[in-house]
């Protein structure tokens, strides 16, 4: 027969256990975050030469930036102006390097078609 602590203590646990999965739902470990991160960069953009480039520009901006309200071309868009993809010097070969978080009144809009001469 059931006792009535046994059936209290079980039914608080039914209770408890949907409590307990939607806040940790919302504590994230960040090496997952991270990693999910860095998934999804390299869905976008395809094969990329520049791991450490990945790996500063999260270290930069992981803690601070809502990642997962982003939408994949605006995370693509804010990757590829903090590095050295649109310098015109580099060679389309080489790895890209991380700069900087992009700051437009620091380094203006980079257009690599503008001809401002």
């Amino acid at each position: 027969m059931i006792q009535r602590r046994n059936f209290l203590i079980a039914g608080a646990l039914v209770l408890a256990a949907p409590l307990v999965a939607s806040i940790g739902a919302h504590l994230e470990v960040p090496a997952l975050r991270r990693w999910r991160v860095t998934k999804r960069l390299r869905a976008i953009l395809g094969p990329v030469e520049g791991e450490a480039a990945i790996k500063a520009f999260l270290e930069d901006t992981l803690h601070n930036t809502p990642f997962e309200t982003i939408d994949d071309r605006s995370l693509a868009t804010g990757f590829l102006l903090a590095t050295d993809y649109f310098d015109r010097g580099r060679p389309a070969n080489a790895p890209i390097s991380y700069q900087g978080i992009y700051d437009p009144y620091f380094s203006p809009c980079i257009n690599p078609l503008a001809d401002l001469t």
